[in-house]
């Protein structure tokens, strides 16, 4: 069947998901310039899998919609390369959105590397007056928690389980089954 990228619906970018060799295929619809397109695109390359599929997701974590950027960080978390941890970590500072927000702690908690820990920690905590983190962000950095190793981890989900929020209170609790 014939493929044209700059007329796409949602049935043609389905019939993409899940190939390897839709690859070349998708890669420039990351680029299209509907939302949409870019975004399915990236859950296209996430369903795919393997650490091909970071890369291309990269350029995205700076796209002006936010369902593109929290697509982005689930395809490079899907990637499963732990070198791009700290790109993903420094992205978050300067987002605004929550669900991005949330989507880039999942993301550092699947890929784990060096400063995993103390960065899930310090989002999971309700924050400063200044800077106060909801309940969903911190959740979510809880559940970035339960990917790590290690008696750390499990210990601040045990702290968590605590919490007076419940959402985070609940992500904890799953977190430690």
């Amino acid at each position: 069947r014939e493929f044209d990228a700059t007329v796409i619906g949602y049935d043609e970018m389905n019939d993409l998901a899940g190939s390897p060799a839709a690859n070349p295929l998708l890669l420039p619809l990351t680029r299209h310039r509907a939302d949409v397109v870019r975004e399915r695109a990236l859950i296209a390359l996430a369903e795919i899998g393997g650490r091909e599929v970071s890369r291309p997701a990269v350029p995205a974590l700076k796209d002006e919609s936010a369902v593109v950027r929290a697509a982005a960080a689930r395809t490079i978390a899907v990637g499963g390369d732990p070198s791009a941890a700290p790109l993903l970590v420094r992205r978050l500072d300067g987002e605004e959105d929550e669900g991005v927000q949330a989507e880039l702690l999942r993301a550092v908690g699947k890929l784990g590397g060096e400063d995993a820990l103390e960065v899930l920690a310090k989002w999971a905590e309700p924050g400063g007056r200044l800077r106060r983190r909801t309940p969903f962000v911190r959740a979510a950095a809880v559940e970035g928690l339960a990917y790590l190793p290690g008696g750390e981890a499990r210990a601040l989900l045990e702290l968590y389980r605590q919490d007076r929020e419940p959402a985070v209170k609940r992500a904890a609790e799953v977190a430690l089954k």
